[in-house]
């Protein structure tokens, strides 16, 4: 509107309002009248068919696509249960297309559940309680052929390994005989070698304190496992342990409980049969903890991050570079103030990482979700978005090929029940840059209208209302959340704000 001084006209009403936070109706109905609208449009070109009047965001190769959820609502996996506040994992089953969490009830005993994925939700069945009696330290892993391995320490069985198979078929989940695999041990660290179809675990051999890794063979819903290969002599805390199918070498990391502060290490391992060796392991030094690690198959390169207790748990990132059996790390860098429970997971289909963590290791906290790319040996954080809103002393993640996104489950209690949600590192919702100003076919060039500007496309609009883009639908709607513009008519939106 133009601005007057006594009765004359200092400033005209020659450009189009900006950075209008609110507005009520009367004043929106009389910007209308004044004719104010249009302009603040620049042409791309579309990625996919959009609809005139669609949210899009722009692609790293500069085109655009519509957006997408960022993030779907959290869901509770753990039904009628209570969750005990450790051991909580989860993996994707190519196989049947499902998620499978695992974790440790209240009363100590062993428990699972299936997760059927929908866009970006989680709807999860009945639990399944494969142990009954007192047990820690539950741990997953993919087994190949729709079937699981889960591991733990049985406590009334003098702490002994013990182990079985889980078998998906359709929405059920059924579990052979539990198997005894030998002497006291902890902190059960499994992964899924691709390349042989067997299970490879590095735990604590609790009767010598030692890391030790050791294979094991399934077959139908029975397991086996060879001998244990000690990592070094160090009184081992396992922390993370991944198969790097492209090298065919496996990688772990590992702290010292003996040493204060503790020592942590990193290694690179070889397996034949039911044989495991190592080479040089690398010391990383002190002040680590809250280790995870995982490869990115596009670059054959480690990302490892971890909390710095000598910097008040400041989360940091490092890419490791393996050659032959020995690994190096590049300069660490910070991407949180505090980034406790981290786990990291590679997304492919995103070409990054995806770090989840937590503020505080309890209720009081967040759980984020942070797109990490690597190029070289440098690591990029990205933005952060909050997952659930609460804190976790143990987060897990699973990446599925079908929709590209990250499930993420966590055991921080959430009105009795643990969390999970669904994670989209490929989102445009991220990059938000304005509205269609008219349809655009796929390849093609068109307008789009960006921030300053006032699309005059949409319908039904509500005068005066606020409008955004929620992350969980990536479609605009009458809300605060994601605040892009305000109603100016029924068919205009100010565009006054960026996600």
């Amino acid at each position: 509107m133009a601005i007057q001084v006594t009765g004359t006209q200092v400033i005209s009403n020659a450009r189009a309002l900006t950075n209008i936070a609110s507005i009520d109706a009367t004043t929106a109905a009389a910007i209308t009248a004044a004719g104010v609208g249009g302009g603040g449009e620049i042409d791309f070109v579309a990625s996919g068919t959009l609809s005139n009047g669609a949210t899009v965001g722009v692609n790293q190769d500069g085109t655009i696509s519509v957006t997408t959820p960022l993030v779907g609502e959290a869901t509770a996996y753990v039904g009628s249960d209570t969750l005990s506040a450790v051991d909580v994992t989860v993996v994707y089953d190519a196989t049947s297309g499902k998620l499978v969490a695992s974790w440790q009830s209240d009363n100590y005993q062993g428990k699972a559940s299936l997760g059927t994925i929908s866009g970006s939700t989680i709807t999860w069945g009945s639990n399944v309680t494969f142990h009954s009696q007192n047990g820690q330290s539950y741990c997953i892993a993919n087994a190949g052929a729709g079937k699981v391995a889960i591991f733990w320490r049985h406590n009334n069985a003098a702490g002994n390994i013990y182990a079985i198979v889980g078998t998906i078929s359709g929405t059920s989940l059924t579990f052979g005989t539990a198997t005894s695999l030998g002497p006291i041990a902890n902190a059960f660290r499994p992964t899924y070698d691709t390349s042989t179809g067997k299970v490879v675990i590095f735990y604590r051999d609790d009767s010598t304190g030692y890391a030790v890794i050791r294979v094991c063979t399934i077959s139908g819903t029975s397991i086996s496992a060879g001998s244990q290969y000690s990592v070094g002599s160090y009184y081992g805390n396992p922390e993370s342990f991944v198969y790097c199918p492209s090298i065919n070498k496996f990688v772990g990391c590992l702290r010292d409980y003996n040493t204060n502060p503790s020592g942590t290490y990193a290694f690179v391992a070889t397996i034949s049969g039911t044989s495991a060796s190592y080479g040089t392991v690398l010391n990383l030094g002190v002040n680590k903890t809250y280790m995870s690690l995982d490869w990115d198959s596009n670059n054959s390169k480690i990302l490892l991050a971890y909390a710095d207790t000598a910097a008040g748990n400041t989360g940091k990132i490092t890419v490791g570079t393996v050659s032959g059996t020995s690994i190096s790390f590049g300069t660490a860098v910070a991407f949180a103030t505090t980034g406790v429970a981290n786990f990291v997971s590679y997304n492919p289909t995103a070409g990054k990482f995806v770090l989840t963590y937590s503020t505080v290791a309890n209720a009081s906290g967040t759980t984020f979700a942070i797109p990490v790319t690597v190029s070289g040996s440098t690591a990029s954080a990205g933005g952060s978005t909050a997952i659930v809103g609460t804190g976790s002393d143990r987060t897990c993640a699973a990446y599925d090929a079908p929709t590209g996104y990250t499930s993420i489950v966590l055991n921080t209690i959430n009105n009795g029940k643990g969390s999970s949600n669904r994670y989209n590192p490929t989102s445009t919702l991220t990059s938000f840059v304005g509205i269609t100003a008219a349809a655009i076919a796929n390849g093609a060039t068109g307008p789009v209208t960006i921030i300053g500007g006032t699309n005059e496309s949409l319908t039904g609009l509500i005068v005066g209302g606020t409008y955004g883009v929620p992350s969980s639908t990536g479609v605009l709607t009458a809300t605060t959340e994601n605040k892009i513009g305000v109603a100016l008519s029924a068919t205009k939106l100010l565009i006054n704000g960026s996600i």
